[in-house]
């Protein structure tokens, strides 16, 4: 059966529909933001047959603090001393019942090996804490298992040798009950830039 869900907010026309090779909720084109509202959205499934039953309700997104988040990721090429920990900061969501979690991402690639799907990752280290934490550290040992990543262009202004990437990424979980079994929504805000490992 081609059984898929719906997530709809009336008020920001966002629709996202339920991927089932990766088990995600992805939207129809990009998503941004501004584009979420921040009150309640709708839950539908549809069957194979084209029938949509309302589920439930879900509590929107609240995205990242952009102005209050260390590593400020939208400066661009913050400097990482690997030998030294790393304190990433936010500003915590309003408290709700579910459970809502920050994951921070340092990858590593390599610019000058072209990959199958992209950029070649060399190197990655993931983390996270919960969003009420308000902060979490990275230890220089574990920062110190990332290679040296200088983000240097050649004189192509083609981006050369290992490159530094981070992400910060604030994860809402949201739960409508059902008969059949329980939908999860993942509202994700997320912010990256390049970072220099030294």
């Amino acid at each position: 059966a081609d059984d898929s869900s719906i997530v709809r907010s009336t008020e920001a026309g966002v629709r996202m529909d339920y991927d089932l090779e990766s088990g995600w909720f992805l939207p129809k084109g990009f998503v941004g933001p501004s584009e979420m509202a921040s009150g309640e959205f709708v839950v539908s499934t549809r069957d194979a047959k084209g029938r949509v039953e309302d589920r439930g309700f879900v509590l929107g997104m609240t995205p990242l603090d952009l102005w209050s988040t260390v590593p400020d990721l939208t400066m661009g090429y913050w400097p990482i001393a690997r030998g030294e920990p790393l304190e990433v900061t936010w500003e915590p969501a309003p408290a709700t019942q579910s459970p809502t979690v920050v994951a921070v991402e340092i990858a590593v690639f390599d610019m000058d090996v072209p990959g199958p799907n992209g950029l070649t990752l060399v190197s990655r280290l993931l983390t996270s804490a919960d969003d009420t934490d308000g902060s979490l550290v990275i230890s220089a040992e574990a920062l110190q298992q990332l290679p040296l990543a200088p983000n240097r262009w050649d004189a192509s202004d083609e981006a050369t040798g290992y490159w530094g990437e981070m992400t910060i990424a604030r994860h809402e979980l949201r739960r409508v009950r059902g008969q059949g079994g329980d939908i999860v929504v993942d509202f994700i805000h997320a912010v990256s830039g390049p970072v220099f490992l030294e």
